[in-house]
């Protein structure tokens, strides 16, 4: 049953199947041996060949030992009864319980003690990654990743993909986390292709990207979830292909959706995962405590999980993540379901962790949290690094124009402004800045969206400056397009599943 586990994803699935197998592997299987045994069907050769291949069925070898021990025990209590009194052939020859013929269960318990020898070195060996190892040395992926064509590619993915490659065994092990060209294929769909990325200490790096564009199956390659097709990854110098059980020490992982025992408290929780990390009983409650405090959910610490809140569960689930005092932490949209304040204060919390020198990867929908967090990001597309840099890089590098807000001074009797007074000012935007298009007009504010980049900023700024009194220009604020404008700018290129 353990090692079907592994064949399930869903668990109400793998219950119905299994229940299906045991019945028919067991009850039907012994039912149909009991039948054919029977002498006059004059089948009893097909039955005792049928018995010994069932008995490597652990329940079905269990069920017939115990009729064979019954039959032997029921056969002694005959003979003890009619001792003396009648001569019968059963009674001379009456074999041992553990005896091999039968109806002894010698053969049943040798049967089992070897199967369950097998079963249990094959889970110590799938445990182990045994298979996994194997599979790395000798088996030639018949599905090679396609390349980009270089100019695809952005430059600086290119950089990183040539820096990655250059890296020599001492480089990589002075890095917190390396990834070189690291692809996943789920038969013939490439879901991840190519990624090569550096992430050292004190760095939070940030993995943006529509749904299905592989950050999820990225976490998955990257704890362990899912195996690697080709390439390879390195956590503080330990490769993932052969020291995931040195690795598992050193990451902790809040997954996209909460992976919480409803049942158990909040400091319950905390505590076992802080035993299953190796830490004492008084240390783990000691570390409930003081992370109830930093992600500021201590009133809920004594409630079950099934009485919190969305926000709350994901606090807990970032928590999780951090006991044990990881080297990295894997955080899979570890904000959603928060209100704004509380967003807040998870992210100062993270950022305090990311300063202490851990190594904190992230994934988020939230463009102002990933600017709030993030010393690098990547945008995502089609499970390949479109752009790669710091926030303030990517923007320089892609934004689109720039955003141009005026608010105009209003009349002395505060009445609200007409078009009359307003079309002086759209008239001189659209004459110095070529392009400009109106983007929203509200009272005395008016947004402006300039597409051309090609004048400098200090020229921008300069012919603001000069036209603020004479076009009653109260403020101004002129700036580069957001990051969502950037992240939008290439999921465009997001293609279906289906194609």
């Amino acid at each position: 049953m353990y090692l079907a586990s592994y064949i399930f994803d869903v668990p109400s699935t793998g219950y119905t199947r299994m229940v299906f197998v045991n019945i028919f592997t067991g009850c039907a299987a012994f039912l149909v041996v009991q039948i054919l045994s029977q002498p006059e069907l004059d089948l009893q050769h097909i039955g005792d060949a049928l018995h010994w291949i069932l008995l490597i069925i652990p329940h079905y070898a269990f069920t017939t030992g115990v009729r064979d021990i019954y039959g032997i025990y029921s056969t002694i209590k005959y003979c003890n009864i009619t001792e003396g009194l009648i001569e019968t052939k059963e009674c001379k020859d009456i074999p041992g319980y553990y005896d091999i013929r039968s109806p002894g269960i010698g053969r049943n318990v040798i049967f089992s003690c070897c199967v369950g020898i097998i079963l249990i070195f094959i889970l110590l060996l799938i445990e182990y990654r045994v298979f996994e190892k194997i599979r790395y040395k000798i088996w030639k992926n018949r599905l090679p990743p396609p390349s980009l064509s270089e100019h695809l590619e952005d430059s600086d993915v290119l950089n990183e993909k040539q820096k990655i490659r250059s890296l020599t065994p001492g480089q990589i092990n002075n890095s917190a986390l390396v990834m070189r060209d690291a692809t996943k294929y789920y038969k013939r769909f490439l879901a991840v292709n190519n990624l090569c990325l550096e992430v050292n200490k004190y760095e939070c790096f940030g993995l943006l990207g529509v749904n299905g564009a592989g950050k999820t199956t990225t976490f998955k390659m990257l704890t362990g979830d899912v195996k690697i097709s080709s390439g390879d990854a390195w956590i503080n110098g330990l490769s993932l292909k052969s020291n995931m059980k040195d690795i598992y020490q050193l990451i902790g992982y809040c997954p996209q959706f909460d992976a919480l025992l409803n049942e158990l408290t909040c400091i319950e929780t905390i505590v076992i995962f802080g035993l299953l990390r190796g830490m004492t009983l008084k240390e783990s409650k000691y570390e409930a405590e003081k992370l109830s405090h930093e992600f500021d959910f201590h009133q809920h610490l004594h409630k079950k999980v099934k009485e919190l809140s969305g926000g709350n569960k994901r606090k807990l689930s970032t928590s999780i993540a951090l006991i044990g005092d990881p080297l990295v932490v894997y955080l899979d949209e570890p904000t959603t379901g928060m209100d704004p304040a509380t967003k807040r204060y998870l992210w100062n919390a993270l950022c305090k962790i990311r300063d202490s020198g851990k190594c904190i990867i992230l994934t988020s929908h939230s463009m102002e949290e990933c600017e709030a967090l993030c010393t690098r990001l990547a945008i995502m597309v089609n499970g390949t690094f479109m752009c790669l840099g710091s926030t303030q890089h990517l923007k320089s590098k892609f934004s689109e124009g720039y955003t141009l807000i005026i608010k105009v001074k209003k009349n002395e009797n505060f009445g609200e402004l007409n078009h009359n007074e307003l079309q002086p000012i759209e008239e001189f935007v659209r004459t110095n800045f070529s392009d400009a298009i109106v983007r929203e007009k509200h009272q005395e504010l008016i947004t402006f969206y300039i597409p051309n980049k090609s004048q400098p900023w200090s020229k921008m700024f300069g012919i603001m400056e000069a036209s603020k009194t004479l076009l009653n220009i109260e403020d101004y604020s002129l700036g580069q397009s957001s990051l969502e404008q950037v992240f939008l700018s290439f999921t465009k290129y997001q293609q279906d599943e289906q194609n």
